[in-house]
């Protein structure tokens, strides 16, 4: 299997894990530290985090893209407690087969025509 098709597949179940919620899957999927935009944090650190994050509702991924370093995705969902949709683009290193960074992009409203 290439790494390119086992990021996908990790990166797609961390994903996935999110939305359910699904935290011990999330866990699998993770290195023992995570880079979180330039913050190191240990795996258990950053699902508290996710935990504790603000609620959204009606997610969609809207792209995704995977390459032998790890992948991006590009999603969009109402975060509850701002009562607004929010677009997310997260670009996901991998090594090993776990998820050691991210760096998440947040933004609202539409795009400039």
């Amino acid at each position: 299997m290439s790494s390119q098709v086992s990021n996908e597949r990790i990166i797609l179940k961390y994903w996935h894990s999110w939305q359910r919620p699904d935290w011990e899957e999330m866990r699998l999927c993770l290195a023992g530290e995570i880079d979180f935009g330039g913050h190191l944090l240990s795996a258990d650190d950053f699902l508290v985090m996710c935990q504790n994050g603000n609620p959204w509702e009606r997610v969609t991924l809207l792209s995704s893209i995977f390459d032998q370093d790890g992948g991006a995705l590009l999603c969009e969902g109402l975060d509850t407690s701002r009562k607004e949709v929010i677009r997310v683009g997260e670009f996901i290193k991998v090594r090993d087969g776990k998820i050691v960074a991210s760096i998440a992009c947040f933004g609202s409203g539409q795009p400039p025509l």
